[in-house]
């Protein structure tokens, strides 16, 4: 069985009350490699067959794979002639405890010093590291430096020493610590992908994965990834949320959410609002959901902003999941594909009416720039409606809702009191439904004084742009009337007018309401 030994110095850290031994020596470039592996994943490796290898730990593949490009760079760097390049970077290594065998092992043995006498006496921090390993089996992973042992085993220096550090102790040096080094001694160096980092700490339950919501929505994110099919029905999820960076996001038509998305999306709105499915349950009600919309949808595969692929909205699909995961977590039980269409379809909903292709949204800036956030919000809000609370939606088709049908807003004027504030006593208030041309109203009826005034969304269908006092060029801005302090109008002459500027899902929904201020 082929071995290597290396002589070399210890040194130990003592962090937190613990020790913590590193072992410092010189390999050529070759024999490192012969040793030591790299814990990765290749480039070209399917988002589900990540998602099964970290759901069944340990895991041995959580390092970022080889760029050719670095390497390569190393290797001319290294080979030159003109030039005296050292490489005296180490490369930090650690124990592979998943390849450890009988065969396969490390074994630290102290070095001894020969006295006159014919005694030997140990040496302090010189041990003798020996590594036991076979062609298809290596005892030790690489850390760092994986590019700097790569190329330059293909350089002119391949022969030459360069410096390791051994992080050798079984009983503190475990996979998950290893892995946690690992992440720390790469921040300054080209960063992880972000979609890399954020399974590898799953995989080792570091960061936010401690905590269960987040590791229960990872779970049912795992499960929807990884399995072809969910409680017997097809999952149309399968291999279609990313997990590896190097590789395009695909998604299902307008559900293109990375991990890391859908995980947000399932703790903000079930685990961390108390649902109580297992994650694989839950997967499996999320599939039966989203499939039973999709069979609804007589837009599919032609111009559904949900499923097709004709400018799918990525907001739309987030508000859907937003609003079916909030009611899932409000203790609903399990259905049936059969039981999902017949929710949709209920008399409140009627989803297989709407007209899921939006006909509404014209232009291709209607969800860019500042129309996306309120866009998003309203869908959400929306479709928190649908699910929880139908009867909200007072009758109209959902997409029409969506589109700003049976919005409104509120106007409130308010007293002053004596020391000049608002007063809430004896205020009016008046519902207004946007865009319907001028709007009057009496701000002293009752014949009280009202020097206050606020403007709101009373429906979730309904966000305020602005709003702005047109007597003058250009129109001055009246941000004030959206604060809770409220705009100050003692000052307003009677049948003064203000514009307030409002829209629904997209900008293309947007509508200038005017409202005559009478005193």
């Amino acid at each position: 069985m082929p071995h290597i030994q290396v002589d070399t110095i210890r040194g130990i850290a003592q962090i937190n009350g613990k020790s913590y031994p590193m072992y410092c020596g010189f390999l050529p470039a070759g024999d490192l490699k012969n040793i030591a592996d790299v814990p990765s994943f290749s480039r070209d490796k399917a988002h589900h067959q990540i998602a099964t290898d970290i759901s069944h730990p340990p895991v041995d593949q959580w390092q970022r794979p080889l760029d050719p490009g670095k390497t390569n760079a190393i290797k001319e760097t290294y080979s030159r002639t003109d030039k005296d390049n050292l490489m005296a970077n180490p490369v930090l290594i650690g124990v592979a405890a998943l390849n450890i065998d009988a065969s396969v092992f490390v074994s630290v043995s102290q070095k001894c010093a020969a006295c006159s006498d014919g005694t030997a006496v140990p040496m302090q921090n010189y041990f003798t590291v020996s590594i036991h390993y076979t062609n298809s089996k290596k005892p030790l992973w690489i850390l760092d430096g994986q590019h700097r042992l790569e190329g330059m085993r293909v350089s002119l220096q391949k022969d030459e020493p360069i410096p390791f550090v051994l992080l050798f102790d079984d009983r503190i040096y475990t996979g998950p610590f290893l892995a946690e080094i690992f992440t720390q001694v790469t921040t300054g160096a080209t960063p992880m992908q972000p979609l890399h980092a954020e399974w590898m700490l799953y995989a080792f339950r570091l960061g936010e994965y401690v905590e269960p919501a987040v590791e229960q929505s990872m779970q049912a994110t795992i499960a929807l990834c990884k399995e072809v099919s969910l409680h017997g029905q097809n999952n149309p999820f399968h291999n279609r949320i990313q997990f590896n960076p190097y590789l395009t996001l695909s998604g299902y038509f307008a559900f293109a959410f990375n991990m890391k998305e859908w995980v947000d999306i399932i703790a903000e709105n079930y685990y961390g609002r108390g649902g109580n499915f297992t994650p694989q349950e839950l997967a499996a009600e999320i599939v039966k959901a989203i499939r039973a919309m999709e069979d609804l949808d007589q837009y599919k595969n032609n111009g559904s902003k949900l499923f097709s692929n004709e400018n799918p909205h990525r907001i739309l699909a987030e508000g859907l999941l937003s609003g079916l995961l909030k009611f899932l977590a409000s203790g609903i039980k399990p259905m049936s594909l059969q039981e999902w269409k017949t929710f949709y379809q209920d008399s409140q909903r009627q989803f297989h009416r709407c007209r899921w292709d939006l006909p509404f949204v014209r232009t291709s800036g209607a969800l860019s720039s500042g129309n996306g956030n309120p866009s998003k919000v309203i869908a959400k809000e929306c479709f928190n409606l649908a699910f929880s609370d139908p009867a909200s939606l007072q009758g109209a088709l959902f997409t029409d809702y969506l589109q700003g049908v049976k919005a409104a807003l509120k106007l409130t004027a308010y007293s002053k009191t004596a020391t000049g504030r608002l007063s809430t006593s004896n205020k009016l208030e008046r519902y207004i439904n946007p865009g319907t041309g001028l709007n009057p109203v009496d701000l002293n009826e009752g014949r009280i004084a009202r020097h206050f005034l606020r403007i709101e969304p009373e429906t979730p269908n309904c966000h305020i742009i602005s709003v702005t006092d047109p007597s003058v060029n250009p129109p001055k801005k009246l941000n004030d009337a959206l604060k809770r302090s409220g705009l100050d109008i003692s000052n307003f002459n009677s049948g003064q007018e203000i514009i307030v500027s409002s829209m629904s899902y997209s900008g293309d929904t947007a509508v200038e309401t005017r409202i005559r201020l009478d005193k």
